[in-house]
């Protein structure tokens, strides 16, 4: 659908085409999500019209879509905190939620790269989410909103948070395949240390994350950790089935602002470790 404008509380109308000021109380047009106050994002109606059948529907607030479909009042002010802080996806008809920082700040040039146009062109935003904890409610209120969303998670997040969340179930066979052969390299590998909950967690040698990398290199982990993976994107949840996006893309994980200009300077040459990212499908 075709966002046509957004309207916050009879005091905002943003739209993509028009721009009015306020007067004498009267609504004030805009075209920039830039515009929106973070104080305004929680009210804000998107009014949009459908492509297909050319009808007009004014979508529920932000604040209206979690209040019916996330319970916990707890978790509601956990995903509003989120999506206040940025309100790009106000102008968007899809929405990527981002676990992390680097994909946040890749994802958009390799979207360039593979496609030859920008996400923002093609209507789509990248959020930030610093965590995969919010990653389900997120989605759901998208869903409320009348946005397509999809989020992109480590693989840590199909063991942990997937199944705290009920989206795979802790006693799920690929689960106790991973955790079961993690426990057994953990019986040859020093380095790697096992948590209570017979989960990888940080040690003095090797963090979590290098754990996942290093099993999913395995013969046995590659077929764990891809039936996994589909299982998530079932629920519009694309987890990295090498363990994160640094391994896909053979960066050092130093989650730096000169690791990822580097990397991107190299796209822009068409040309990124043998793999031609400009003409890949």
């Amino acid at each position: 659908m075709q966002p046509l404008f957004t309207i916050h509380a009879g005091e905002y109308l943003v739209g993509s085409h028009i721009e009015q000021r306020v007067t004498h109380g009267r609504p004030e047009y805009r075209h920039s999500p830039m515009m929106i106050d973070r104080s305004a994002v929680a009210s804000t109606r998107i009014v949009r019209k459908a492509l297909a059948d050319g009808k007009t529907r004014v979508m529920p607030s932000l604040r209206e879509a979690l209040a019916r479909r996330v319970e916990s009042e707890d978790k509601r002010l956990h995903t509003l905190f989120a999506l206040e802080n940025a309100s790009s996806w106000l102008f968007s008809d899809k929405v990527l939620l981002a676990e992390g920082k680097t994909e946040k700040r890749i994802l958009p040039d390799l979207y360039r790269a593979v496609t030859g146009k920008s996400m923002a062109a093609d209507k789509i935003s990248v959020m930030e989410l610093g965590g995969a904890g919010s990653v389900p409610d997120c989605l759901t209120a998208f869903k409320e909103l009348g946005l397509k969303a999809s989020a992109v998670t480590d693989f840590d997040f199909a063991l942990n948070q997937a199944v705290r969340l009920g989206l795979i179930d802790d006693d799920d066979e690929y689960v106790r395949a991973c955790l079961e052969q993690i426990k057994n390299l953990s019986e040859t590998d020093s380095t790697i240390s096992i948590g209570p909950n017979g989960r990888p967690v940080n040690g003095r040698q090797k963090i979590a994350t290098h754990v996942y990398r290093d099993w999913a290199k395995t013969d046995e982990g590659k077929s764990v950790a891809a039936t996994l993976h589909r299982k998530l994107i079932a629920v519009r949840s694309w987890t990295w089935p090498t363990g994160d996006i640094e391994s896909v893309l053979g960066l050092a994980g130093d989650k730096s602002e000169a690791e990822w200009a580097e990397f991107c300077r190299k796209l822009e040459r068409g040309n990124l470790g043998g793999k031609p990212w400009g003409t890949c499908g």
